[in-house]
């Protein structure tokens, strides 16, 4: 009686060789996350320095209007870096095929949306009192 063999990667249950799976690049990883972590490092940064300079405690000794710039500030870069994470998204979804076009796709739309966000978190400060 021989010893069982262990089993091949490259087989299905029924015996069928399955195709060679192919690992999704780290770079259709990141163009998929870009747009959510730089509105979720966005959200942050503005509400920490909104809190830090208004709170009742305040940490930070600025006025109003300068608060205001830097929230207009953060949201300036936040929105241009959503909108490259947008632009290089779609370049790997007309570049790529298959799951990597979809996770492109995926991502240029989570970057839009994420714009969104970006602007409707941070605009307001251009006309409303940040404390």
């Amino acid at each position: 009686m021989s010893a069982a063999e262990p089993p091949r990667p490259d087989i299905g249950p029924a015996g069928a060789e399955l195709p060679p799976s192919s690992p999704t690049s780290a770079a259709t990883w990141a163009a998929l996350l870009t747009g959510p972590v730089v509105w979720m490092s966005h959200f942050m940064v503005v509400y920490l320095l909104v809190e830090a300079a208004c709170g009742p405690a305040p940490i930070l000794a600025l006025e109003s209007r300068t608060i205001a710039g830097l929230v207009l500030a953060a949201t300036g870069g936040a929105g241009l870096a959503c909108a490259a994470g947008a632009w290089w998204a779609w370049r790997r979804y007309r570049a790529r095929d298959g799951f990597e076009a979809s996770l492109g796709m995926a991502g240029a739309l989570l970057a839009v949306g994420s714009l969104a966000s970006v602007l409707a978190v941070g605009l307001p400060a251009a006309w409303l009192e940040p404390c």
